[in-house]
């Protein structure tokens, strides 16, 4: 017959065997990861500059532990530091994938595509890395880059104006909120962002050069005039061969009758960057005004040309804003822009294209081309990571390319 004292003795066994269970349990969530003692081991390797026994030590913690995501981070950060863009991209998603609310995971993620040219997934992880934390400078700094690029100046400084303060004393950032909000026409905006970056370094000529812009397109006063002409000639000494002020000191001069002062400016202008549709039409004015009508003519079909050349550029602009997962759209644009000789703007879009489409010999053929038209130009696009603060000379093209346009 059960005896209510063996009763007694079970229910105690099945709670001590409940709470034993219970605290394995909670032991087997809480222990320490097997591959935490190798990413620890990495990070002090990593400490002393042995990058590559740190990178071999942290794979190991991922052999040890696929789910432990320390080591993904760690992985992420030293492919980003020395401009490995792509197998970044990996690790950043797989480090979000088991640490998905990780603190400037996101917009550390968002950097690296915005550096491989991956635009559209590069403003999607921003602005998730923003419902995270509002305040995150670097991924108010990537929108608005690219906001500008796909020409939306209201969404771009919405951006910017946070990234400004985030980054006070980066001559990068201030120049890109700068010319961003010049080019929007918000003159008085921009002037003390240009001051700015000019009390604190005087050796770069880009603010110069978009001060005199902002005096160039105020009311035409003698003063206005005067302090135009003084920063254009001042981005000038710094830069002689500085094709967009050497326009806008050109174009200062002919509006004010000084067709022959004009001349070698525009000229300039010309002979340092090819597809300059404004610079052509000016200097065939100059010729006309000049009475070299021969020389005029000739510049007149090259502007012609160019126009051409820009009006398509521009159309497929628009259409890739609209529709940019358009494969063919995108591969157009990266064709386009090779034909304008401009390498960095085409391999954005190729790379874009080719991530939908690998296979395609087209892409593979244009980014090839790209790559050959590269490779001699820019040796150094070697892309910093926004939040350090080179001088402004040094600025990569994917952070100062806001908006794809500085000439007029």
């Amino acid at each position: 017959m059960w005896q209510p004292r063996n009763s007694f003795r079970l229910s105690i066994l099945v709670i001590v065997g409940g709470v034993g269970l219970t605290a394995l349990l909670l032991f087997w969530k809480t222990r320490p990861s097997p591959a935490a003692a190798a990413y620890n081991r990495g990070k002090t390797l990593e400490a002393v500059h042995l990058i590559g026994d740190a990178q071999a030590t942290y794979h190991q913690a991922i052999q040890l532990d696929p789910r432990f995501a320390p080591p993904y981070r760690a992985l992420a950060e030293l492919a980003a530091a020395n401009s490995d863009f792509a197998p970044s991209i990996g690790y950043w998603k797989a480090y979000l994938a088991r640490a998905p609310k990780a603190q400037h995971a996101w917009c550390q993620l968002a950097y690296a595509e915005l550096m491989a040219g991956l635009e559209v997934p590069a403003l999607h992880d921003a602005e998730r890395e923003l419902q995270q934390d509002p305040n995150c400078g670097r991924a108010h700094l990537i929108a608005g880059v690219l906001y500008a690029r796909k020409s939306e100046p209201r969404q771009a400084l919405e951006h910017l104006a946070p990234a400004a303060q985030a980054y006070p004393d980066n001559p990068r950032v201030q120049l890109v909120y700068g010319r961003v909000l010049a080019l929007s026409g918000e003159y008085d905006r921009a002037e003390p962002v240009f001051q700015g970056i000019i009390s604190k370094d005087k050796a770069h000529a880009e603010p110069y050069y978009w001060l005199g812009y902002i005096y160039a397109r105020r009311p035409s006063t003698p003063q206005n005039i005067q302090q135009a002409q003084k920063h254009f000639l001042a981005a000038l000494e710094l830069l002689p061969e500085y094709p967009e002020a050497n326009f806008e000191l050109g174009h200062l001069y002919f509006g004010r009758g000084k067709v022959k002062e004009a001349l070698p400016f525009v000229e300039k202008a010309v002979a340092n960057q090819k597809h300059y549709p404004a610079a052509l039409y000016l200097l065939a004015q100059t010729y006309e005004a000049l009475g070299r009508k021969s020389e005029a003519a000739r510049t007149q079909e090259r502007f012609r040309r160019e126009s051409q050349l820009a009006a398509r550029e521009k159309a497929l602009l628009r259409l890739y804003a609209v529709d940019p997962n358009n494969l063919e759209t995108a591969l157009a644009l990266g064709q386009q822009e090779l034909a304008l000789e401009k390498p960095e703007s085409a391999l954005l879009f190729l790379r874009d294209a080719a991530q939908r489409a690998p296979a395609d010999e087209r892409i593979q053929m244009a980014l090839k081309r790209a790559q050959q038209l590269l490779a001699p130009a820019q040796p150094a696009m070697q892309a910093a990571d926004p939040s350090q603060a080179p001088s402004s000379a040094s600025l990569p093209r994917e952070l100062t390319t806001a908006g794809g346009a500085s000439s007029p």
